[in-house]
């Protein structure tokens, strides 16, 4: 059976090579190899809870307080997440640089309708690559497929 967790963070992980081997750099300061290792170690912990009889509460509470400062650690590795945001481009008009998008923020799978004017600079970037539906991320002024192109 698929571990959907691990696939999605072979993913990230394959994005932030690509990044470093594209030599941009932005995916790799956001996300770091400790934080998908730390990530993949609480993944396996968790899998071993749940192939195990039920836990008491005061097994529960130990099992917590060992694991916490762990967490604690990967939520601060992943820090800079909070400001990004994933958004999908739908189509330009009226001109190719004003493009109308979906935007996605934090956990959430809900979405928004967004409309983006890129600056000169952004549609030299990423302009050549707009293909409907493919995922960007935005993080300040920097806008970067997060798909291999």
């Amino acid at each position: 059976m698929s571990d959907s967790l691990a696939t999605k963070l072979g993913f990230v992980e394959a994005l932030v090579n690509n990044d470093a081997d594209t030599g941009q750099f932005v995916m790799s300061e956001i996300v770091s190899a400790d934080a998908i290792e730390g990530l993949r170690q609480l993944n396996q912990e968790r899998n071993s809870i749940q192939h195990i009889a039920a836990l008491n509460a005061s097994e529960s509470e130990a099992r917590f307080e060992q694991l916490l400062p762990d967490v604690k650690a990967v939520l601060y590795e992943l820090r800079k997440l909070r400001n990004v945001s994933f958004i999908q481009y739908r189509r330009s008009e009226p001109t190719p640089r004003d493009l109308k998008c979906r935007k996605f923020d934090g956990h959430t799978l809900g979405r928004m309708n967004y409309d983006l004017c890129l600056s000169e600079a952004q549609f030299a970037a990423i302009g050549a690559n707009l293909t409907a539906n493919r995922l960007y991320a935005e993080l300040g002024e920097d806008i970067f497929c997060v798909v291999p192109v």
